[in-house]
């Protein structure tokens, strides 16, 4: 049990030390860091656009390109398509019950 807690802590600690996510904009960070602190399928019903407009504030547009970024940038992975796509943050070994396919 400690050893998880243990790896939990590490598994965060170097997604944040990636370079990709160096230069996230407040809203961004805002959001992955939630994502990140919930865990592997914490986040209860996973992410979407319209979630991340609802934490962020952001327009709808703002949101996708933000979402985009960090999907570029490999900080963030998805699955579904169209209004069905979801978002997942990009920690090894996390897979939030969803077939990877990224």
């Amino acid at each position: 049990m400690a050893s998880s807690v243990v790896d939990q802590a590490l598994e965060k600690r170097r997604f944040w030390e990636r370079p990709a996510a160096v230069d996230l904009n407040a809203r961004q960070r805002k959001v992955l860091q939630r994502l990140v602190e919930d865990g592997d399928g914490g986040f209860l019903g996973d992410l979407t656009s319209e979630k991340y407009q609802k934490m962020t504030g952001a327009p709808k547009s703002t949101a996708t390109r933000d979402l985009s970024d960090m999907v570029s940038r490999g900080l963030l992975w998805t699955d579904g398509v169209g209004k069905a796509v979801r978002y997942h943050a990009n920690v090894p070994g996390w897979s939030h019950g969803a077939d990877r396919v990224a």
